[in-house]
């Protein structure tokens, strides 16, 4: 590779680059970037023809205000390196170390070199990276500065215009990396205009995996902050913060159980749901959370307005306020029972205007954005889409559901006085991930972060046994995984991108699978004859494997939204199931647990709120969750006392003769030590397997102990991105 510019001569503080020559593919780029920041470099292109070049040599070490050595095997074994490097730590240089990969040091230079923090390039993202080797050649440069002997009043003039430059290339950087990095004397936002993206690290980001819409992880309006919902090990979520001019995310004390975070106007705030409480935190996280609110249901959103006022969006209903300093709630939208509306989503304040953006979901499925004075209180129409933002000089961005892992985002100019759009919409970023694109968030000067579409998602149908797990069938998703009552089938719901949900046997010692029917939710009756099963536009019905009879309708949709089968008891006589509300404006977004019999009508057998029911064997005790959050254990017909058995957890499976019980928790399946001999004890907690993706209803376990689950993995796992300056690229027809 051609050497990329000429070295620098000049009497200006420089930095000396020691590598070896094999690296130079990967080592001129990397110098190439340091002199676009402004900083002087040298290198041995700057060795004159026909001179000492020994001599030179020394000399350009000894007067450089930094020693850059990128490490690498080929660099070790390089003696003009271990020359070099030796001659600077004799010349007590200030050194600053790249490795370029994985590289053993000798055992003297490892020594040598041991006090001095490196940076190791492939266990940084390329954002990190850069932030990493700028701040350190900028820091140890001043550091060279500063231990050179006194100079003239030149070189002082000299000193000052590298200080100022390290100021200026430090805003430079903002147009390379996508970020604003305050330098170490002034902060400088960049003036670059050109479109940036650039990965980030946001470990521990998990949520965007779930199923809703509400965001996970957000920006802040100012730009400068990022917040995220992390999770454990166990799957417990908490805050993170990252601000974008520091390398780390840091943990929000206190906030165990968070989700949906969202920012203060000024950035300064956090606010958050921890179950159905609200609570605010300081992005600082010097205070300690604070409640705002308690509420009725779970939730799909909130946006925190300059009006001190919170709006957020409950599951099954409009959109709500809270006062932050009083408490009081407000009902601010309502949902339109003739559009068929089934809930309002995703609410995002317009700053400076009295003015909400909302999406409407119907019962048609589609997604719709509207905006929502709170002057007049009158709703306005704008398009199709969801998550709508408002951002600077006059747009409003949104995704595009393409489909429930991914969409794209647009932009629209947008007019928050007269609430129209003055242009027409213009594509953004395609193949985001997410329910329809949710895995984004936008500050008000549209600096973007978004999360790529993961590749093609896979699912695996796995047999977990004795001997250990094995992959039965692979499709682009599965769900519902039911054993037969005699263990030699499983009945799962299979779905391909484009397709509706359809149940599949699966024969366990062919490893045929066939089709049966389309629908969700699959129950076997107790002689494994037929099965029970939602199926969309109808209810919950019951057809035989032989097809000898028609499909026998049980429960029709025109009561709930959804009735899912849960368990035969009785003896084989008596379904349960739970179903949740179908009016808007309902009570509760939770469903109920209901018993069927033949001839009768459904009754409620739950006095509280209580989805997917399973039962020991014996029929006196039943599991149940408190959707979407909570298992508990009761007497059945005896629920006035209850046993809290996780906070976090869904769909619950008893095994191990009523000794053990299973649930899911985000994406993993655990399972619990349980005593019935005397009230409820509960011992130890063990992690069972890992689904990969969150959902509902991931597993089944026979009577043998078996147990099959779902799991769902990316092709092409990706990073976070930042995007910046993207506005410059739009055909502005306003």
């Amino acid at each position: 590779m051609d050497k990329p510019f000429a070295a620098y001569t000049g009497d200006e503080p420089y930095v000396f680059v020691c590598y070896s020559h094999e690296d130079s593919d990967v080592v001129f780029p990397e110098v190439q970037w340091l002199k676009d920041q402004g900083f002087n470099i040298w290198y041995d292109e700057g060795i004159s023809p026909g001179t000492e070049w020994r001599d030179e040599l020394a000399d350009s070490i000894s007067n450089a205000s930094l020693f850059l050595y990128f490490v690498s095997p080929r660099s070790i074994r390089s003696q003009h390196c271990k020359r070099e490097i030796n001659f600077a730590l004799e010349k007590n240089l200030p050194l600053s170390i790249v490795y370029l990969e994985k590289t053993e040091l000798p055992s003297g230079l490892g020594l040598s070199l041991s006090s001095i923090q490196a940076i190791v390039r492939p266990e940084l993202s390329e954002l990190d990276y850069r932030i990493k080797l700028l701040k350190s050649t900028s820091s140890q440069i001043e550091r060279g500065i500063g231990n050179a002997p006194p100079v003239s009043t030149t070189s002082g003039e000299n000193r000052s215009a590298m200080t100022v430059g390290l100021a200026g290339m430090l805003g430079l950087v903002f147009g390379i990396t996508g970020l604003y990095l305050f330098s170490l004397v002034i902060e400088q936002p960049t003036k670059s205009t050109s479109t940036i993206r650039t990965t980030i690290d946001l470990s521990g980001w998990e949520d965007w995996k779930s199923i809703g819409t509400a965001r996970s992880m957000v920006i802040s309006p100012n730009g400068e902050t990022v917040v995220f919902v992390a999770r454990d090990e166990t799957g417990l979520s908490k805050l993170k913060v990252r601000h974008l001019v520091r390398l780390e995310s840091v943990e929000l004390a206190e906030t165990d159980g968070a989700e949906q975070p969202f920012f203060s106007p000024d950035s300064r705030w956090i606010g958050y749901f921890d179950d159905r409480v609200m609570k605010r935190v300081s992005v600082s996280g010097a205070e300690s959370p604070s409640i705002i609110t308690t509420l009725k249901r779970h939730t799909n959103g909130a946006t925190w307005g300059t009006d001190g006022r919170i709006y957020y969006a409950e599951h099954y209903a409009g959109i709500n306020s809270v006062s932050v300093s009083e408490g009081n709630t407000e009902e601010v939208t309502r949902l339109d029972a003739a559009r068929r509306e089934g809930s309002h989503r995703v609410p995002s304040y317009v700053l400076d205007h009295e003015l909400l953006l909302l999406t409407t979901y119907a019962a048609t499925g589609k997604h719709e954005i509207w905006a929502h004075s709170l002057t007049t209180g009158e709703r306005v129409y704008l398009f199709d889409g969801l998550a709508p933002t408002y951002i600077d000089p006059g747009y409003i961005l949104f995704a595009k559901e393409e489909s429930e892992s991914g969409g794209s985002l647009w932009v629209v100019p947008f007019d928050p006085e007269s609430v129209t759009t003055t242009g027409q919409p213009q594509p953004i970023q395609n193949a985001v991930a997410g329910r329809g694109g949710a895995a984004h968030s936008t500050a008000r000067s549209g600096r973007l972060i978004y999360l790529p579409k993961q590749g093609e998602k896979i699912g695996e149908l796995v047999l977990l046994e004795a001997s250990g797990p094995r992959v039965l069938a692979q499709a682009g998703s599965f769900t519902s995984p039911a054993f037969s009552n005699d263990g030699k089938k499983i009945a799962v719901v299979s779905q391909v991108e484009g397709k509706g949900p359809a149940i599949r046997i699966y024969e366990i010692d062919s490893g045929v699978m066939r089709q049966f029917s389309d629908g969700l939710a699959p129950l076997w009756d107790p002689a494994d004859q037929s099965i029970s099963f939602l199926k969309l536009g109808v209810g919950l019905v019951r057809q035989r494997l032989d097809g000898a009879t028609p499909i026998q309708v049980l429960v029709t949709d025109r009561s709930f939204a959804f009735a899912l089968p849960n368990a035969w008891i009785n003896q084989g006589r008596t379904l349960i199931y739970h179903a949740f509300p179908m009016e808007p404006g309902a009570s509760s977004s939770l469903g109920y647990g209901f018993a069927l019999e033949s001839g009768k009508e459904p009754r409620r057998i739950i006095g509280r709120e209580a989805t997917y029911l399973a039962f020991t064997d014996d029929e006196r005790w039943v599991s149940f969750s408190t959707w979407p959050r909570g298992v508990q254990i009761a007497p059945f017909l005896d629920d006035a006392i209850v046993t809290d058995v996780s906070i976090s957890g869904h769909t619950s499976r008893w095994g191990d003769d009523d000794t053990r019980l299973y649930y899911q928790d985000f994406n993993k399946l655990w399972a619990v030590d349980v005593d019935l001999t005397q009230g409820v004890a509960l011992a130890k907690r063990e992690k069972i397997a890992d689904f990969g993706y969150p959902g509902n209803d991931q597993y089944d376990i026979d009577k043998s102990g078996r147990i099959v689950f779902v799991r769902h993995e990316d092709s092409d796992p990706k990073p976070p991105v930042l995007m910046v300056n993207w506005i410059n690229m739009l055909d502005d027809e306003r």
